[in-house]
């Protein structure tokens, strides 16, 4: 029987912790959903964990006809095309090192079906807050958004999604819609929340949920972890250097990025209202630093708050005189 919400579960090397997710999952209130999991070539236990639980619960499917490591975004982009298959119509994604909160899936269910009422047939995104934990479990702050400085944006969400991402998939929720349009992800996505945000802001909406939804646990083996903007920002942290580089090869790349988006968006709709701003800034990495600048205030994308904007603008004037220069 067809479940009308699937959650999409990417593992590699997770035996520590995905039991402790999967049993966040089975706790939902919202019980009527299925679990798909591809393992990403695991090297411990995380298998025979996986196998363990899809035997006692048959709404848990593990994929295991396609092996190999692909990576984080590919192995989400292979588990949503499956979902989106399986003709379900909600798909929630998870992390295998993190916690939910009972009522996860239900109210983002609820909040995704009064979007829809809103915004009939329209590609739709829900994201929450996450409370940000240590291993054990234990608070660091009560707010990821917060602490990392961020928020949602109601409106004219494109012009800071170009350069920033402020949806975080774990804690994500996206109908049947959306994939329609932002499957399959390129391979110059960033990441597969960064793409699936991008693609419901330029065809559809986003909602926002400002309560903590996901325990979203922090360790050292965390492919993309939380850290506070100042941390990067001291030069004592030992970072910072490293920091700099990282992020503008990051902002190069969303050039990129957007160059997919504005294909997308052409092959859909040649005269969408958004396409001029996404090609506007696909563009930039072909202009001289001075240009990208005075390009950037003229199609309004910036970055929430002034000190990650100036640092955007900086990295623009710092980086190479044409893109394939990169």
């Amino acid at each position: 029987m067809r479940s009308s919400v699937c959650i999409v579960l990417g593992t590699y090397n997770g035996a520590a912790y995905v039991a402790g997710q999967i049993e966040s999952i089975l706790a939902q209130s919202l019980a009527s959903w299925t679990l798909l999991i591809r393992d990403d070539g695991s090297g411990d236990e995380t298998i025979e964990i996986i196998r363990k639980y899809a035997r006692r619960d048959g709404r848990i499917t593990l994929l295991e006809e396609e092996p190999g490591n692909l990576g984080a975004k590919e192995n989400f982009s292979l588990l949503l095309q499956r979902a989106f298959s399986s003709g379900c119509d909600y798909i929630a994604m998870a992390d295998q090192d993190d916690v939910w909160y009972p009522t996860k899936l239900e109210w983002q269910v609820r909040a995704m079906r009064e979007m829809e009422k809103a915004y009939p047939d329209s590609p739709l995104l829900v994201h929450s807050d996450l409370e940000l934990v240590d291993r054990d479990l234990e608070q660091i702050a009560p707010s990821f958004m917060q602490y990392q400085g961020i928020w949602h944006e109601p409106e004219r969400a494109l012009e800071v999604l170009m350069a920033q991402n402020f949806v975080t998939g774990c804690a994500a929720l996206v109908n049947r819609r959306l994939l329609e349009f932002a499957l399959p992800i390129p391979d110059v996505a960033l990441m597969h929340d960064w793409w699936l945000a991008l693609c419901a802001a330029a065809f559809g909406h986003l909602g926002y949920l400002d309560e903590p939804l996901v325990k979203y646990r922090q360790h050292a083996g965390n492919e993309i972890g939380a850290k506070r903007l100042a941390h990067f920002l001291n030069p004592f942290s030992g970072q910072w250097q490293r920091q700099w580089v990282t992020g503008r090869k990051s902002l190069f790349v969303s050039m990129k990025q957007a160059e997919a988006l504005a294909h997308r968006i052409a092959m859909h709709d040649p005269e969408h209202a958004w396409l001029s701003l996404v090609r506007g800034y696909a563009s930039l990495g072909q202009k001289t630093p001075l240009a990208r600048v005075v390009a950037v205030r003229d199609l309004g994308v910036h970055m929430q708050s002034r000190v990650r904007h100036v640092l955007m603008l900086l990295r623009l004037l710092s980086g190479p005189r044409r893109l394939h220069e990169e």
